[in-house]
């Protein structure tokens, strides 16, 4: 989900189609939207090594699309300070990354996996024992559930 804050920046055509906003630059709002998937990614590893305000704000923030304001009422902090923690709480997890590597692991295994799926497909297309493509078959079938 993309924050409010970011959406902001999205262009919006209006239902007749005749008009077109930009508020940012199609550059600025890729980066941006490439962050969100990238925190999100990174919550998904190591949200449970933060604190829990920390991973309260986060969800509001990233997974419930609450405005700055709208998390410091429901948290009972300041906008500041809510401002403040999903900073803090972004350095963290990027922190970890860099110390574990999980992701990035994730990301390579993801690729690798990916390449000898297609590998596994031209193998199999070619391969003329029936016996033999069979078995190809059911490893193909594996690495698909390993593919997600």
């Amino acid at each position: 989900m993309i924050p409010q804050s970011l959406r902001q920046g999205l262009i919006f055509a209006d239902p007749c189609g005749s008009a077109e906003v930009s508020i940012r630059g199609k550059q600025e709002v890729e980066v941006m939207v490439k962050n969100v998937g990238e925190i999100n990614l990174l919550y998904d590893f190591y949200g449970e090594l933060l604190t829990d305000r920390q991973q309260t704000v986060l969800e509001y923030y990233y997974g419930d699309d609450y405005t700055l304001s709208e998390i410091a009422e429901a948290v009972g902090i300041s906008r500041q300070a809510v401002h403040d923690t999903v900073h803090k709480a972004e350095k963290t997890l990027r922190s970890y990354e860099s110390v574990l590597g999980l992701v990035s692991r994730y990301r390579q295994n993801t690729e690798e996996i990916r390449r000898a799926s297609l590998l596994l497909e031209g193998i199999i297309a070619e391969t003329e024992n029936e016996e033999i493509r069979d078995r190809l078959i059911t490893v193909s079938e594996i690495i698909s559930r390993l593919e997600g």
